[in-house]
């Protein structure tokens, strides 16, 4: 036998192929696992999204409900006290043009106040005057002798 040497050649070397990473390395059925997975997840915060905001709607409405209505009572009672306060104003403005007249009035009584004590004082100087002219003894003497004039009649009467 004829060494027949057959040369051996060592195995084709497989080199390592570059790992793929992400998408490109999985299957097609890999890739349909993670997107369902994927789809169940967005799901999930999809659904609770929206219950939050059901939620909120239904906190916002509620309060509305309750807060308008106080809001509009509120509203009310503020147009009221306003109108109110604008009658008392304009009762106090009369009022105010109303005093004025009666000061401008009270001016002018003082006025013909001073008139009238001026004149009555000229009247008063003028009787004391002739209070202090009259003679009180002949006075006094007059009445004496009309009661003794008076006295004798009296009694002749009087029986």
């Amino acid at each position: 036998m004829s060494e027949v040497t057959e040369e051996i050649k060592p195995a084709e070397e497989v080199k390592p192929s570059k790992k793929k990473h992400g998408l490109e390395a999985m299957d097609d059925h890999e890739l349909l696992l993670d997107l369902a997975r994927e789809q169940r997840r967005t799901s999930r915060y999809t659904k609770m999204i929206g219950a939050s905001c059901i939620g909120i709607c239904a906190a916002v409405c509620v309060s509305l409900a309750i807060v308008v209505p106080q809001v509009l009572k509120t509203l009310s009672n503020v147009n009221k006290t306003v109108t109110s306060a604008y009658t008392v104003a304009e009762n106090a403005s009369a009022m105010i043009e109303s005093a004025q007249e009666s000061l401008d009035g009270i001016d002018t009584m003082i006025e013909n106040v001073d008139t009238v004590v001026v004149e009555n004082t000229q009247s008063v100087t003028e009787a004391l005057n002739k209070i202090n002219e009259v003679d009180f003894e002949t006075l006094n003497k007059s009445i004496q002798d009309l009661h003794s004039v008076v006295e004798p009649l009296a009694q002749m009467f009087s029986h």
